[in-house]
């Protein structure tokens, strides 16, 4: 009974996920093994770079082998996936199928690898060369001169002295010949073979050394860069001058721009990548570019504020966050779909779990009510009725299309990108008193962004701790399974994503 094959690793076709944007542009990234998974979480074995991956889930998509086929499926992402621009849950891939994580995220082709097709070529030998009988001495037919490599006169001198040995009546000698000439050819590939990958070699060991030696200079700069743009954060919390702060900030501007420079540049991606990097602070990076409030350097204090509310939400407010990931997880998802009609970021439903932790009779000691915790004032401007047949705050579908309504408001009053953080501070303080605010800083067209009043401390406290909360539970609800919330039932359905 013959042997059962034995099992390979690269026993199947592999593939080339082909990078078609961003940063690694152009570059290949082959599927060594028949299951990988693709998403920003560490662990990742593809792990996309630069703004794009702002629209990568922790675990995005997997790309598997099963059943002599490739397929790609979507694991619940929150910005979904598409292959050839249509939305996809699980797909058989085809050579040239473009995938997209997320609308406007980064985008791959899928291509097989070919490198090991055609490997043991034919020789083929011209047929009038070998068609002579010794003993009867050549045809009359007119002759053709041929220009043989190395290879292929050996071989045409082992046919024909494999020929005479038959009519010697030797037959046995054309195996003996044949191996003769094989192993010359061989000697003599090996040869060339190994003149060629010598020199490879060296052109290898060359672009590595340069590489290497590029990416540590630009990590060098980098890392300069970065105790610069640290003290002008130390300086800016002291600074109480206007036009020294308003120095500080263009200073602070200048350096970023130097680094996002250098933190786009292969060399130091490939020399910086590093899967021990602060996965919350990446997070918080991916948030702001999906806001459009895209910073190089977050605050300090804002950093630390997130990670101290997300260690609240796992520790003493825990059983919040687990009513809604879990028994309002229906709830939360109806919002999300609210939120995407309304072309708003979907993941800006957790202000409801920053508001009233799901608990929708909630009542403030300032006699905001529901979910959303509007107070009457603002929940009348919206369309709410509030009388004695009832309280439409209450309402989870109607407060939350109100919310909808109202999120779009402070978005149009301050406007997207930088300012959409400014929209969130209102939500909580109120536009009158953000619009204040603004008015009394020395130049309020420069200096009216999110960034700039918060390092200045132009907030009041409990603004400063509202924004980086709503940052804490959106980032937790994206990855439960990382900060130990069971994945199964924690789970957000991903609706359609928004423009921001």
């Amino acid at each position: 009974m013959a042997d059962a094959p034995e099992h390979r690793e690269n026993a199947f076709p592999q593939g080339y996920l082909i990078f078609l944007n961003g940063p690694l542009g152009g570059g290949r990234f082959l599927l060594r093994k028949p299951r990988v998974i693709v998403g920003r979480h560490p662990d990742c074995d593809l792990i996309p770079e630069g703004e794009l991956a702002a629209r990568v889930s922790g675990t995005h998509i997997e790309v598997f082998f099963e059943k002599n086929q490739w397929y790609v499926q979507d694991l619940k992402s929150t910005n979904g996936t598409w292959v050839n621009h249509r939305k996809i849950t699980r797909k058989r891939l085809k050579e040239g199928d473009v995938l997209m994580l997320g609308q406007k995220g980064p985008e791959f082709q899928w291509e097989l690898d070919h490198s090991r097709d055609g490997i043991a070529e034919t020789l083929i030998v011209d047929r009038e060369e070998i068609i002579e009988d010794p003993r009867q001495g050549p045809k009359p037919r007119p002759k053709k001169k041929h220009k043989h490599d190395k290879h292929t006169t050996l071989l045409l001198d082992a046919v024909k002295r494999a020929r005479e040995a038959r009519v010697d009546g030797e037959g046995g000698e054309t195996a003996v010949i044949m191996r003769e000439v094989l192993a010359t050819v061989i000697v003599r590939s090996r040869k060339k073979l190994k003149i060629t990958i010598a020199i490879l070699s060296v052109l290898l060991v060359l672009m590595c050394t340069f590489a290497i030696l590029q990416s540590k200079r630009l990590a060098q700069q980098k890392k300069q860069l970065d105790l610069q743009i640290t003290q002008l954060e130390v300086d800016l919390l002291s600074a109480d001058d206007p036009e020294k702060i308003d120095l500080l900030i263009s200073e602070l501007d200048g350096y970023q721009k130097r680094a996002k420079e250098i933190q786009k540049n292969l060399l130091y991606q490939m020399g910086a990548r590093d899967k021990e990097v602060d996965f919350i602070e990446a997070e918080i990076r991916a948030l702001m570019g999906e806001f459009g409030a895209v910073e190089y350097s977050i605050p300090p204090e804002f950093s630390q504020k997130v990670r101290h509310y997300i260690r609240k939400y796992r520790g003493q407010d825990r059983s919040n966050m687990q009513l809604a990931l879990g028994a309002k997880r229906n709830e939360l998802n109806l919002i999300r779909e609210i939120l995407a009609n309304f072309h708003l970021p979907p993941d800006l439903a957790f202000i409801v779990l920053v508001e009233s932790g799901f608990r929708f009779e909630s009542r403030s000691h300032a006699g905001a009510v529901g979910p959303w915790q509007f107070v009457p004032a603002t929940a009348r401007s919206l369309g709410l009725k509030i009388n004695a047949e009832g309280d439409e705050r209450t309402d989870l579908d109607k407060s939350s299309r109100a919310a909808g309504r109202y999120l779009r408001k402070l978005i149009a009053d301050f406007g997207a990108g930088q300012s959409f953080m400014l929209a969130l501070a209102a939500y909580n303080l109120g536009p009158t008193k953000v619009r204040r605010i603004i008015r009394q800083v020395e130049n309020p067209i420069k200096q009216r962004d999110f960034w700039y009043l918060y390092r200045t401390r132009a907030f009041p406290e409990e603004t400063r701790e509202y924004v980086p909360k709503i940052f804490a539970a959106i980032i937790i609800g994206r990855n439960p399974q990382y900060f130990g919330f069971e994945s199964e039932e924690t789970s957000v359905a991903a609706p359609q994503e928004s423009d921001f």
